[in-house]
């Protein structure tokens, strides 16, 4: 059987808005916002490639967030750097700047004299962005409404969609777009608030999880992340120069990679897309016409997907012998809460082994003692190499190559090479203290990818994915595919 013929057996059921409208999601990074050429091409993208009631997500254009975290930081340099950037930036691209350029100065204004939360001093890069497009789509005969994600998206506990107001949502929803019809709403990433009206932020690349969390609340038919790549790849093409797009992920191997902290996708982005299988396209803002990589309930396959590596690492273990699950699970909150990010490594009932950023060990400390959790710190100064994929720990003759290649290289306590580590059925990792690394992550990728595989192309599957049921569920084995 082939792809099509399974997905001509699974039974039509559209998503749709409140007004009876198909609707999708849209979401745009900063990079791809930076500067007047790319926000030409982006209106382009939202004129061509969207419909008139869709949502669109916008991060902070090019590095305000950074300027923003400086000046948290106490660095007031980087207030003059931002005015002069955004100043710029506005004049360049719409015909009367003056309005937005008069509350944007309010904004910097609020900054320099209110005593501002970090949560709130952030939030500026999002609403500002987000103006600024409404702005630029109206001056281009394009409908469009600015909406504050604060006015939706309420919630004490981030980590999970279920944990936001639902009725806030839809309350939020109404108000902005009741009676007005065919305009796009143009939504800030990266922020909520809490039952107390403070601002929250979602973590680095949360722009990511408010667009498939807003998604999710308005059952819409598919999420685009729009980057300025050509969607995911099997490896960073700035290291391994033969790395390849890949044309499919499941929501699962999705998950795994955004699990161990690469820059693809924010931890939580996959998982609101999860329960009502809303497909994810991650496709490029500079060559719309390629298909990138979906993601999303079709299954493939076994085998190694995309293979990462991360620096600056310390491998810590959690003693969690006679921890109630309780304080536990109230400790990881807080720690997601404080943009902890911590990567499971290997899990038994007594402990637990994570790789973190070194800069981030401190506040882990601190943390964990104020739950009476322990913590050893195993290595310090280390990189992780991980190979992601549906089964990928099933692939015996190519683990067999990988621990021969591990085990025959000559170690010192400098050079030191881990042994290979299985953390479930989808992640493989390497824990390295060698500065060969560049050289090791190359003969890795050699064992796992050295054979072309066959990828489903995301041209065949797409349409059909936004066209059919999001409530049923293919595997597709090796046979399904020939």
């Amino acid at each position: 059987m082939s792809v099509m013929d399974s997905l001509n057996n699974i039974n039509l059921k559209e998503p749709i808005d409140s007004d009876g409208l198909l609707l999708s999601v849209h979401k745009f990074g900063g990079s791809s916002l930076a500067d007047s050429q790319k926000l030409a091409r982006i209106v382009n993208i939202i004129k061509t490639q969207t419909q008139s009631n869709d949502y669109i997500v916008v991060s902070a254009n090019g590095n305000i967030t950074d300027l923003l975290v400086e000046i948290n930081q106490g660095n007031l340099i980087a207030i003059e750097k931002i005015v002069n950037f955004f100043t710029l930036l506005v004049q360049s691209v719409l015909r009367s700047p003056d309005i937005l350029l008069d509350e944007f100065l309010g904004d910097i204004e609020k900054i320099k004299t209110s005593c501002l939360s970090e949560e709130e001093i952030l939030s500026y890069g999002e609403v500002w962005s987000a103006k600024l497009l409404t702005a630029l789509l109206l001056e281009s005969d394009i409908a469009a409404i600015f909406i504050d994600a604060r006015e939706i998206f309420r919630s004490d506990a981030i980590e999970k969609p279920s944990y936001f107001d639902k009725n806030y949502f839809n309350e939020g929803i109404r108000q902005h777009t009741y009676g007005r019809f065919n305009e796009r709403a143009i939504v800030t990433g990266y922020i909520a608030k809490n039952q107390s009206g403070q601002t929250v932020t979602l973590g680095r690349n949360g722009s990511d999880y408010s667009a498939t969390l807003l998604a999710s609340f308005l059952n819409a038919q598919s999420v685009t992340l729009w980057t300025d790549v050509c969607g995911i790849f099997t490896a960073d093409p700035r290291i391994i120069p033969n790395a390849q797009p890949i044309k499919q992920l499941t929501f699962d191997e999705a998950e795994a990679l955004a699990s161990i902290g690469t820059n693809v996708l924010h931890q939580k982005t996959i998982s609101p897309l999860k329960a009502n299988k809303i497909p994810l396209f991650v496709k490029s803002s500079l060559e719309p016409e390629k298909s990138g990589t979906v993601v999303s309930f079709l299954s493939e396959f076994d085998k190694p997907k995309s293979i990462a590596i991360r620096h600056n690492l310390s491998e810590v273990e959690i003693d969690l012998e006679g921890v109630s699950l309780s304080t536990i699970e109230q400790a990881f909150h807080r720690l997601f809460e404080s943009h902890v990010n911590l990567f499971l490594l290997q899990k038994t009932q007594k402990q637990a082994r994570y790789i973190i950023a070194e800069s981030q060990l401190p506040l882990l400390e601190s943390i964990l003692q104020n739950f009476a959790l322990k913590m050893l710190i195993v290595r310090q100064k280390c990189s992780v190499i991980s190979i992601v994929g549906q089964g990928v720990t099933n692939c015996s003759k190519k683990i067999d190559r990988l621990s021969l290649l591990i085990s025959s290289r000559k170690t010192t306590p400098e050079t030191e090479t881990a042994s290979v580590i299985a953390s479930n059925q989808l992640i493989i990792n390497v824990v390295l203290l060698s500065d060969k690394w560049q050289t090791i992550l190359a003969k890795i990728y050699d064992v796992f990818f050295e054979t072309t595989n066959r990828i489903l192309h995301s041209h065949d599957i797409s349409q059909e994915l936004v066209n059919r049921s999001k409530h049923e569920t293919i595997e597709l084995t090796t046979e399904a595919v020939n």
